[in-house]
Parts: C-alpha cells; structure tokens; sequence
C-alpha cells in the first residue's frame, strides 16, 4: 500500500484530482447540513428574490421549530434563479445526484461485465463464443442509444436514470475482464487447482479476480466520469433525472438562454462543476493506471 501511494503521490494532476473529488465526496454526503437552502431538493422558492446577483443580501422569510414566523437578511453567494431559489445550495445538491448515478452505474456496469467476462474466459469454448457474440453485440450499439432506448421503454426517473447509464458500462468492463482472465487461465496455479478439484466458483473470484482488478479500476474511473457525462446530457435533454430535483444538466437547461447575458453564470457554473469533476475522475484513472502498472515497481 505505501508503494502504491508513493508512485500515485507523484503525479500531481493525480492527487489534485483525488483532492477535488474528496471534497465532491463530502458535500454530497453531508448535504442538507451544510447548504444554505436546506429543504429537499434545495427547492425553497421565493419569487421576490428573483435572480437576485452573486453576493447579494435579501430578505427572507423562516418558519421556525414552534411555528412563529421571521424575517432575516441572508446572503445569497451566488445569486438565486428565477424563482428564488438559491444557485449555490441547488448546485451542492447536484453533486450528490450526479455522483450516485456515477457510483452506482459503475457498480451495475460491474457486477454484469465482471460475471460475464470472467465467465466467458474461464470456460471457453461455445460459452465464450455465446457470451462474446452477445458482448460484441452490444458493443456495436452507441451507448447513447441503448440509454435513450432504455428510458424511451421504462420512462425516465431516478433510478431508471442508474440503470440506464450502467447499461452503456458493462461491455468494456466485460471486455478487458474476458482478455485477462483467457491469459490467467493459462496459469500453472490455475491448472493446478483445477487438476485438484477446486470449484469453478472460488478459482474465478478467490484466484482470478483479484488479478484482473487494476485494469477494471482503471476502466471505471474512465466509466465514473462518463456516466456524469451521460446523465447531464440525458437531463438537459428533460430525459434523466426530473424537476425539481437539481441535476448539473437540467439546470444548464433552465438556464442556458441566459448564456448571452450578465446572468450566465447560472449555466457556466454547472456546466463547470461537471468540467471539474469529470477533469477530477480522469486525473484519477490516469494515476491509478501509473501506480497500478507493474512495470513502474521498483
């Protein structure tokens, strides 16, 4: 472990990437308890503050705990929207969506590719042949396709949103899974657990498994970044994830007319967040690929 973290600690795009996602990490954990706007969704609208600028004082009205009602100043960091309601708590908000559907389309992407590569290069023979001609089958399809099919069929919503994207993720996984596991096969203590009756099932995720994973990390950092990708355009395009709930991409499409005026902040800052983190995630994947390469030990 410490030569690990001292070869990725050498690049430093690597760390700041690292730096950067953890920081992602906390704001969409702690969440409602350290935005400004803490209500669900961040969707606490107030139409008198309207489009209110960045570093803006307004008036707003609370309702405390035993019912009685106030009025405070508060300070607005990066303006509000049109309908009041806070940029900078919507876009805190967004990161916790945009994260969950790339954690979770990559866990999907690799609970079916991993099963299906390590199965196809294990067996060989016709299962590798059926399961290969159903991998390239999909691999022939645009992924973009196979989503828009997806939520075309099922409609859209949250969770239709996650499996939708990890969709698109599993046959790369499936891929690199199925080439590695073909070279390991060949392996004399592999052929040696076979000889002595070892079960299929504990050679492939006991021996084989573990071996194929640096490759398969690298692939879903690239995967995790793409996912966000995804889903921001799927929800620009009012396909992915629903108002009110604030994705990066369906804010940029409630405000990218505004682009051309002194409010374009409100659609370049999303659309920077998305920049940063998928910048983030591929920093990342590239480090992990140095670090994890064994041609770099010693």
């Amino acid at each position: 472990m410490k030569t690990f973290w001292h070869k990725y600690q050498q690049d430093k795009l690597a760390v700041l990437g690292l730096v950067l996602l953890t920081l992602l990490v906390m704001v969409a954990i702690l969440g409602p308890m350290i935005r400004p706007d803490s209500s669900a969704n961040a969707n606490n609208q107030n139409t008198a503050n309207s489009q209110l600028g960045p570093w803006t004082w307004a008036e707003v009205t609370i309702t405390l705990d035993n019912g009685e009602i106030q009025n405070k100043e508060k300070l607005f960091i990066l303006g509000t929207d049109r309908l009041g309601r806070d940029i900078l708590s919507r876009l805190m908000a967004g990161t916790y969506i945009s994260l969950m559907v790339g954690f979770i389309a990559v866990i999907f992407s690799l609970l079916i590719g991993l099963t299906i590569g390590i199965i196809a290069g294990y067996y060989r023979g016709w299962v590798d042949q059926v399961l290969s001609w159903i991998i390239n089958v999909f691999w022939s399809i645009p992924g973009l396709l196979v989503v828009m099919a997806f939520i075309l069929a099922f409609g859209t919503g949250f969770w239709k949103v996650f499996i939708a994207v990890g969709l698109t993720m599993w046959v790369e996984i499936a891929r690199i899974a199925r080439g590695q596991v073909l070279s390991i096969r060949e392996k004399e203590y592999i052929e040696a657990a076979i000889t002595i009756g070892v079960s299929p099932l504990h050679i492939m995720f006991k021996h084989i498994l573990p071996n194929i994973l640096p490759p398969i990390i690298v692939v879903s950092s690239a995967n995790f970044a793409s996912a966000i990708l995804i889903e921001s355009g799927l929800s620009f395009l009012g396909l992915g994830t629903q108002i009110p709930a604030p994705s990066w991409g369906n804010m940029i499409r409630e405000n990218y007319a505004m682009i051309t005026t002194q409010q374009a902040y409100l659609a370049l800052a999303p659309g920077l967040l998305i920049m940063v983190t998928v910048l983030s995630l591929m920093y990342i994947g590239n480090g992990l690929r140095q670090a994890l390469d064994v041609k770099n030990i010693g």
